[in-house]
């Protein structure tokens, strides 16, 4: 977290960074993990960082993409305790992507707010 936060945001963000952990490991719990299972899983994380990795222009200088319809699919076809992981690490994994390959990334002419 950032030093020059007041304290307080500081303990009340990792307070709730805390309990969404215990919550997913609750609904983690419960759930019985097969091939088909993984499978999804995988498929799911794929299409979120591709989605995230291409934005939509939407307006003159803003753009948009389309995971969250992913994230959406993964909610309905995945138990609850898989879908959560399946949205974080897709998510995790096209921030950690576009940090390390954002030139690559770029399509000519294109401009994403990430790319700053």
């Amino acid at each position: 977290m950032g030093q020059d936060l007041p304290i307080r945001v500081q303990i009340f963000t990792a307070f709730v960074a805390l309990t969404g952990l215990a919550l997913l490991g609750f609904l983690i719990a419960g759930e019985e993990l097969s091939r088909g299972i993984l499978a999804g899983t995988a498929f799911f994380i794929i299409q979120i960082v591709i989605m995230g990795s291409y934005p939509l222009p939407v307006a003159p200088r803003a753009t948009t993409d389309v995971s969250t319809a992913v994230l959406f699919g993964g909610a309905l076809v995945l138990e609850p305790g898989i879908a959560v992981v399946t949205a974080v690490a897709g998510k995790l994994f096209f921030y950690l992507i576009l940090k390390h390959l954002r030139d690559r990334l770029k399509l000519p002419g294109y401009q994403h707010p990430y790319y700053k």
